[in-house]
């Protein structure tokens, strides 16, 4: 019964993020900070499991292509990867140089190659037995154990490195016991834990206790934080998801718990990142259509934001239990290809203000 109480109560979560996050959204996705705000590049990073390592691939294209990123906002495995790549800009700021954005971009390709190659590296699956005694005894703590993925976190990211970053990172999660948004930054004396919360996918990982609050993957409120950037004063968009519009059929053994709790959760947080996107959209029609945001009615003091949005075009095939170390390879080039074509179609900003 404990364990039926928590699934209802995430759902439920879940649903306020449809009816009231959204058309906060609305009214705010395109908001600017007014007078004094200065130029920003927001790096979005949705989540996405083990899928993040199309998003590694994209961004190492990216940055390669020359964006420079001011600000990287990440939920889930988002949050994994901008916090990778804010890290090490940081590591670069404590050694007195310039971050080379580039070779950061090949440093995450190769951490995802040399570190997450194999679900041992990451998790380890837990037996029937471990389970069932688990929910008896009203316990339950996912099923599956990260605890490999968190030793990780720690050996890899350095707080103190995070906060010496010339570029902000905000790692989105959500507390379970209130529904609240917690967008972490490097200031926060826990953030290394904001940033594993952020990728604990509800049901199948273990709930983070941060502070003695319980926090899971932030993508059950926002799959990518472009409300947040926007709010913080963006002025351009990058934006990464992992998985398409549109998923198309996959097949799995329905009477497994495990790949239909991950497959419920795909569904559901690619359509809210649709419906942001699709928003987030419209929004920046309008407002060329009008040539300049009215004073009043619903789109009041809104700013026309350039986006560029990379994203696959059909679904990765990745099982999160069973993926090899060449599928990583394959889904890490599979990114690049994806983020060069978009980018070539596309002619974004920093090609012709940075030239």
């Amino acid at each position: 019964m404990a364990f039926y109480a928590f699934l209802k109560h995430l759902m439920g979560i879940a649903g306020y993020m449809t009816e009231e996050l959204l058309g906060h959204s609305e009214q705010k996705v395109e908001e600017g900070e007014g007078e004094g705000c200065t130029m920003k590049r927001a790096l979005v990073l949705s989540g996405g499991s083990i899928k993040g390592a199309f998003q590694a691939g994209a961004v190492a294209e990216i940055l390669e292509d020359g964006f420079v990123p001011d600000a990287i906002y990440g939920t889930s495995v988002g949050s994994l990867n901008g916090g990778f790549m804010a890290e090490r800009a940081g590591r670069a700021a404590v050694r007195g140089e310039e971050p080379d954005w580039p070779a950061i971009g090949a440093d995450l390709e190769a951490f995802w190659r040399n570190e997450v190659s194999s679900f041992s590296q990451v998790a380890r699956a837990r037996s029937p037995f471990e389970l069932f005694w688990q929910v008896f005894r009203t316990r339950f703590d996912g099923l599956i154990d990260t605890t490999p993925l968190q030793r990780l976190v720690t050996e890899v990211l350095d707080a103190d490195n995070l906060r010496s970053s010339p570029v902000a990172f905000s790692a989105c999660a959500v507390n379970v016991a209130d529904g609240r948004l917690r967008y972490a930054t490097p200031e926060d004396p826990n953030i290394l834990d904001y940033i594993i919360a952020s990728a604990a996918i509800p049901i199948t990982m273990p709930i983070k206790y941060v502070g003695g609050e319980p926090f899971v993957d932030g993508g059950i409120r926002e799959v990518a934080p472009l409300d947040q950037a926007c709010e913080d004063g963006a002025d351009s968009v990058v934006c990464v998801v992992c998985d398409p519009e549109e998923l198309g059929a996959v097949s799995f053994d329905l009477g497994d718990l495990r790949p239909l709790s991950e497959r419920l959760m795909t569904i559901v947080v690619n359509e809210l990142v649709n419906n942001d996107l699709k928003r987030f959209h419209e929004i920046n029609e309008m407002v060329l259509a009008r040539g300049r945001a009215p004073a009043e009615g619903p789109l009041a003091d809104k700013r026309y934001i350039p986006i560029v949005c990379i994203r696959p075009r059909r679904t990765i095939p990745l099982d999160l239990e069973r993926f090899t170390p060449e599928q990583i390879d394959q889904v890490l080039k599979l990114g690049r290809r994806v983020a060069r074509e978009i980018l070539d179609a596309s002619s974004p900003e920093w090609r012709t203000s940075d030239a």
